[in-house]
C-alpha cells in the first residue's frame, strides 16, 4: 500500500498526535491516586494494584489485532468508548465514595474500572503509531518517537492544564 500524500499524511500525523494526547492519560494516575485513597477509604497496596491493572490493560495486546482487523477510526472510536467507560465509573465510584461498597469491594470496582481505560488507552496508542508509520514509510522511527514521546509527556500536560483547578474527583470527571 503506497504512502497518501503530502498533505494527508500531515493530517494523519496531527490527528495521530492529539489521539496520542488522549490516550496518554493512563500515566496520570499518581495525580489523582491520593484523592482515591481518601475517598474510598484504600491502602496504599490497594492503590497500587489498581495502577497494576491500569498497566496491564494498558499494555495487553489486543488493540493491535483490532486495529488490523477494523482499521484506525475503529479503533480510536472503541478506545475512547472504553477509557469514557473507565474513567466514567471510577468517577461515579469516587463521587459515591465507595457507596454501600467497603474498601474491599471498592478496590476490586476500582481494577475493573483502571483496567478498562488503560485498555482504551492501549486502543489510542495502537491506531496512532500505526497510522503514523504507514503514512510516513520513510521515517518510522522519528514518527514512532515523536508520537511516544507525546504519549509519555500527556499526562504532564493534562495535569498542567486541570489538576490545579479542580479536586481529585473533578480531575477524574475532566479525563
Amino acid at each position: 500500500m503506497p504512502p497518501p500524500p503530502p498533505e494527508q499524511r500531515w493530517t494523519n500525523l496531527s490527528c495521530g498526535l492529539l489521539t496520542i494526547l488522549a490516550g496518554g492519560t493512563v500515566y496520570s494516575y499518581g495525580a489523582y491516586s491520593n484523592g482515591l485513597k481518601e475517598n474510598l477509604g484504600l491502602s496504599q497496596a490497594q492503590l497500587e494494584y489498581a495502577a497494576l491493572s491500569a498497566n496491564v490493560g494498558n499494555y495487553i495486546g489486543v488493540a493491535g489485532f483490532f486495529y488490523d482487523r477494523f482499521g484506525a477510526v475503529a479503533s480510536v472510536r472503541f478506545g475512547c468508548l472504553l477509557i469514557g467507560f473507565g474513567y466514567g465509573a471510577q468517577w461515579l465510584l469516587m463521587a459515591r465514595g465507595g457507596g454501600v461498597f467497603g474498601p474491599g469491594d471498592a478496590t476490586g470496582l476500582l481494577c475493573v474500572c483502571c483496567f478498562i481505560w488503560g485498555h482504551g488507552s492501549g486502543y489510542l496508542d495502537c491506531a496512532a503509531i500505526g497510522t503514523g508509520v504507514a503514512s510516513f514509510p520513510r521515517r518510522r522511527g522519528a514518527v514512532v518517537g515523536l508520537l511516544k514521546s507525546l504519549y509519555g509527556l500527556a499526562s504532564s500536560m493534562v495535569v498542567l492544564l486541570c489538576a490545579y483547578w479542580t479536586s481529585s474527583t473533578g480531575f477524574v470527571a475532566a479525563l
